[in-house]
């Protein structure tokens, strides 16, 4: 128990110093080892007016999109963004809550991580493909992990677009538009 290659500390150390971090450990024998990873705060320039802006991309009419995260703060910035252009936009902070939605309401398309709470997005796929089919070529999942092997077979079977957080507003919203505007009247999209 607790062995293993080293490799994931090697990576870890790696990665960090790539972002001018640092990890430091505190261990006593016997209580196991204590690992601080320390990310330096960088600030953001100012937007200018033009980055500020949305994209020049009008909204798809009438279009609702339903944002399912478990980290409050990044499905309310995705939710105002998404209203700021027009679109009526539903929230719900896992699987289970967004299925419940989906079956109250009719959404066009769904944001949705997909490491949450319950529910994790292949099994909300799943329950996505079974329940609304309509919807399967309209959804876009969301992560922050690097994509394991699983996960980006598991992206690659379903055809499904994903953005890795951190992303860009404007990436969202030019995804979002074009899924939209191909899809058809009947609700099926253009993607594959």
């Amino acid at each position: 128990q607790g062995e293993g290659t080293g490799l994931g500390l090697s990576l870890c150390r790696r990665t960090l110093e790539e972002h001018d971090g640092t990890i430091t450990v505190e261990s006593e024998v016997g209580h196991g080892a204590t690992f601080r990873l320390e990310l330096p705060v960088v600030a953001r320039p100012a937007p200018t007016a033009e980055a500020a802006a949305p994209a020049s991309l009008p909204p798809v009419a009438g279009k609702a999109i339903l944002v399912v995260d478990d980290e409050v703060d990044l499905a309310t910035t995705l939710s105002e963004a998404l209203q700021e252009d027009g679109y009526q936009v539903g929230v719900a902070d896992n699987g289970e809550a967004a299925l419940d939605m989906l079956g109250k309401r009719s959404y066009d398309m769904i944001l949705s991580d997909t490491k949450m709470p319950k529910l994790d997005g292949e099994h909300f796929y799943a329950e996505i493909e079974r329940r609304f089919p309509r919807l399967r070529r309209r959804i876009v999942f969301v992560t922050g992990d690097i994509l394991s092997r699983e996960k980006r077979e598991f992206l690659q079977r379903i055809g499904a677009p994903h953005l890795l957080k951190p992303f860009d507003l404007r990436e969202v919203r030019q995804l979002v538009h074009r899924i939209l505007a191909d899809a058809g009247p009947e609700g099926t999209s253009g993607l594959h």
